[in-house]
């Protein structure tokens, strides 16, 4: 049975769900919902929880808005220090295209190639 929602009604505890699932049949490592503590001057400020956590390397934000945001992008940089975890993921369900709503988001990255071999380089 296929499912059907129209884009505008997304909810993100369904998409969350789906992608476990795939990830899950795909066997692909993750846990749902990573706690994090945010520490400031060695206390504990709170904790927050990140959707997905896949294979200990990538944190997965999933939203179902209609446009990200650099607030969006902001909050996951922040997500990936507060874990020490260099690549997310922040997909949006709502966009018109997958694509459109699929930001990669890379924190204290250091280039591993030539800049000249990269694929969205400007040209």
């Amino acid at each position: 049975m296929a499912l059907s929602i129209v884009r505008d009604q997304w909810d993100e505890s369904i998409v969350k769900n789906a992608l476990a699932h795939e990830l899950r049949k795909a066997g692909i490592p993750f846990v749902r919902e990573k706690r994090a503590r945010v520490y400031y001057d060695g206390i504990v400020m709170g904790e927050y929880s990140a959707d997905l956590l896949v294979d200990s390397r990538v944190m997965v934000e999933v939203k179902a808005i209609r446009t990200i945001s650099s607030g969006n992008e902001a909050q996951l940089v922040n997500y990936l220090t507060a874990v020490n975890i260099n690549v997310g993921l922040l997909i949006n369900f709502a966009g018109a295209t997958l694509k459109e709503g699929l930001r990669r988001v890379v924190n204290d990255h250091v280039p591993s190639a030539s800049p000249r071999l990269r694929v969205n380089r400007q040209l």
